[in-house]
């Protein structure tokens, strides 16, 4: 005699495609009309999850054609079958699904439309908050070991293919758009959501890896060592005036690290001679006439 768990894991596993499951779930005793029931079920299933797939990630599904994205969602599906019951989290993870299918290896630049897209979708659907007001962080101590919170619907991307113009250019495909001319350059974007809207903008890489340190959890003076580390007349004064002004910092729970090493701190010399942490010059900079 079976459990009602047993029942349930087997039921679950005929739902996500396993035909073998029928007889665990007892299928082949019951009534003509409960497997055939939950035949339906399992159609409307799938058919439901792969249109929920395709809302998120419309380019990748005109890049595949839509044949061949019901194909690739119907196997995603089978292997990450829905953890949460809120449908807008469904399909986080079908960026690795797609690098690690075969089928999708002749199309390397792929993934990174699936991670743009799922960027773009968790950016719409992040929860509203106040932006960071210029001056607000005079009060604070020492600069270099802050660590600023960003707005929930700011997200980073890189990638080494140019991304953004593969993305607009297969959204707005169309006779008589030029054709696509595909070839390897590093895209760095900056995602997120203005009012109802939500879009992205390429930035330079040293700004980039400001942003996306900071973003991440690291400290200002980490940031502007990454950011040295790529351009090494990078201006940190300029940049966190305009990470300020750009309004994609969140005003809550800004804080010092109490861990920052003493070869963390990043100095420049002042116009006037005086030595300044560019933090502290960021700050002058902020606190508005």
């Amino acid at each position: 005699m079976r459990t009602l768990k047993e029942v349930q894991r087997a039921i679950q596993r005929f739902v996500i495609g396993d035909d073998d499951a029928s007889g665990d779930a007892g299928l082949a005793q019951a009534p003509f009309a409960v497997a055939a029931r939950l035949r339906v079920y399992r159609h409307h299933f799938f058919l439901s999850l792969t249109e929920a797939l395709a809302a998120v990630y419309p380019v990748v599904s005109r890049i595949v054609d839509e044949h061949f994205f019901v194909w690739l969602a119907h196997e995603f599906l089978r292997a990450n079958p829905p953890r949460d019951p809120r449908l807008s989290q469904y399909g986080g993870s079908f960026a690795l699904f797609i690098e690690r299918f075969a089928a999708c290896k002749g199309l390397p630049y792929l993934v990174d439309v699936a991670r743009l897209e799922w960027a773009l979708h968790e950016s719409l659907h992040a929860p509203d908050e106040a932006p960071l007001m210029p001056g607000a962080l005079r009060s604070l101590g020492d600069p270099r070991s802050l660590r600023l919170p960003f707005l929930q619907s700011v997200r980073y991307l890189d990638s080494p293919w140019p991304v953004a113009r593969i993305w607009t250019w297969h959204r707005d495909q169309s006779e008589g758009v030029s054709p696509l001319v595909l070839e390897r350059r590093p895209t760095h974007l900056e995602i997120r959501r203005m009012a109802d809207a939500v879009g992205f903008r390429e930035i330079d890489p040293a700004s980039y890896s400001l942003r996306s340190t900071l973003a991440g959890g690291g400290t200002l003076s980490d940031a502007a060592s990454a950011a040295n580390w790529i351009d090494p007349d990078f201006n940190l004064a300029l940049a966190l005036g305009e990470l300020i002004a750009d309004g994609v910092l969140a005003d809550a729970n800004v804080k010092a690290s109490s861990c920052l090493q003493d070869d963390h701190v990043v100095e420049e010399r002042a116009a006037d001679g005086a030595d300044q942490t560019l933090g502290e010059r960021a700050l002058q900079g902020s606190a508005g006439p």
